[in-house]
């Protein structure tokens, strides 16, 4: 296991730049369709041209439109943890990837020989050891870094590696290449769902929460829908730009929000 953990890690941390976050409206305006508010093309623009953070004690750094183009394959790690916790684990991230499935073109590989690039890791004292060893140190779990003190605080966060922008031209969006996600074993709930969702959107591209706001997920960015979390169809549009975007079938969100003002009204 641990073997298989240092590869994988290892695997993780090459070749790109690095992008991470943490987890912790009522308008008769629409700007972009109904229902949307008049701050979606602000907040959209916000939360997917910068990130919470990226490195060093560096706060809302430039991004631009995080997405994948290759199959995600999930992993779940943990050291000590149940069969139970695991496969709950497993089975919330799959489900607020597959949410986001339907209005993007991201594929979910399952049961795959590929190898794995988004690794869910369950956080406890056993595998923050682990995550401290010399050869996880990319990961960042140092004593005072922004995974540790969320550990610490029993939060979850994420981490994402995406072509880093030096690399691309003006037109070009951040292509992801491997996202790690850590969640807090002693979640149970609402509250885990709310933690999986917020980090998994992070590493799917909305790598920032909305302005002054201490997480991507407020009220009107999710629902509660017969005892699950789920992402709110605002969210969902948001994911659907990102990715429209991201592939060029429309420049910017203000056209992509016309369009759809259009087909709406």
């Amino acid at each position: 296991m641990i073997q298989q953990t240092r590869k994988k890690i290892t695997q993780l941390i090459l070749g790109s730049l690095c992008i991470y976050a943490v987890y912790s409206w009522n308008s008769n305006i629409s700007d972009c369709g109904p229902d949307t508010g008049a701050d979606f093309q602000k907040e959209f623009t916000y939360i997917t041209s910068t990130s919470e953070r990226c490195g060093e004690s560096k706060a809302n750094c430039e991004a631009r439109f995080p997405h994948w183009k290759k199959p995600i394959v999930v992993n779940v790690e943990s050291i000590g943890v149940s069969v139970d916790k695991i496969d709950e684990v497993r089975s919330i991230t799959l489900r607020a990837l597959g949410e986001i499935r339907e209005v993007t073109p991201i594929k979910i590989v399952h049961e795959s020989q590929m190898e794995q690039n988004l690794i869910v890791f369950i956080m406890n004292d056993q595998m923050l050891d682990r995550l401290t060893q010399p050869d996880a140190t990319a990961l960042d779990f140092r004593p005072g870094s922004l995974h540790r003190m969320a550990y610490d605080d029993q939060s979850c966060t994420f981490r994402l590696w995406a072509t880093p922008l030096s690399k691309l031209q003006p037109n070009q969006s951040q292509t992801v290449s491997a996202a790690a996600i850590f969640v807090h074993q002693d979640k149970k709930g609402i509250e885990l769902q709310h933690c999986i969702y917020e980090e998994v959107a992070g590493a799917v591209g909305l790598t920032n929460d909305p302005e002054g706001q201490a997480t991507l997920l407020t009220p009107k960015n999710y629902v509660i829908k017969d005892g699950q979390f789920r992402y709110s169809d605002r969210i969902l549009l948001m994911f659907d730009a990102l990715y429209k975007i991201a592939f060029r079938e429309y420049p910017d969100i203000k056209l992509f929000c016309a369009a759809r003002r259009e087909i709406t009204t």
